[in-house]
């Protein structure tokens, strides 16, 4: 269930304070709940979708910033459908703790147990110098993949000006189809488009939120009309 920390509110990034006393180990990059109790916290910075490697099953993975700068994923089985719509009620930038709450007994003798996360959130607890390091306007900058090539000094500036001016773009679309905030447009791409928002994805998110804002105003791509060929 989704628990709200009662405790008088403060900016939680800026203090050595933790909403949890301890986090688990991690395999990789992603987090590993081994036994009830064990707990893992950080900002909310990304939200992807892969095929788990060990069962082959489709998981939901929610990317967690760590104080150190590390990035830690929980992963969940999209079918664990009430651990998701709760995590969809919290926005990239606000502290989140995941705890391995308890065991749900299997309906199939023989099955091993489904391990039930809990979720503690708050709205007002975010980290605020991450979403002061995002782009104007509060849309999160994409989380970019490992395989993502490194920008040279070369082509740093001109890149970044290009990045910043889709991103602007992206989020003038996103309110036309409904964002309320920079926020919400992860969210919005996630389902009008069914693609996770990453660095890879810019042009084919603006794409698709092009081509579905022309679709609401009923408005057609305008194509050049070819002149026939005239023989001389």
């Amino acid at each position: 269930m989704l628990e709200y920390n009662s405790k008088e509110s403060k900016n939680h990034m800026n203090e050595d304070k933790s909403i949890f006393d301890q986090v688990p180990d991690t395999h990789g990059a992603y987090v590993k709940f081994n036994v009830i109790g064990d707990r893992v916290e950080g900002t909310y910075i990304n939200k992807t979708e892969s095929n788990s490697p060990t069962y082959g099953w489709k998981q939901i993975e929610y990317h967690l910033k760590q104080k150190d700068g590390s990035v830690v994923i929980v992963a969940k089985k999209e079918s664990h459908t009430k651990f998701h719509e709760q995590m969809s009620a919290i926005k990239f930038g606000q502290i989140v703790g995941v705890k391995y709450s308890v065991d749900l007994p299997s309906k199939t003798p023989g099955y091993a147990p489904t391990k039930i996360l809990s979720i503690v959130a708050r709205p007002d607890l975010v980290d605020q110098a991450w979403l002061d390091s995002q782009v104007p306007g509060g849309s999160p900058t994409p989380v970019a993949s490992e395989n993502v090539v490194a920008k040279t000094p070369e082509t740093a500036t001109a890149s970044v000006k290009s990045q910043a001016d889709k991103m602007k773009e992206i989020g003038e679309l996103g309110k036309k189809l409904g964002a309320a905030e920079g926020s919400d447009i992860p969210a919005l791409v996630a389902e009008k488009l069914n693609i996770p928002f990453s660095v890879e994805n810019t042009d084919k998110i603006l794409e698709g939120l092009a081509r579905l804002v022309n679709e609401a105003s009923g408005a057609t791509p305008t194509v050049e009309e070819k002149k026939p060929d005239v023989p001389f």
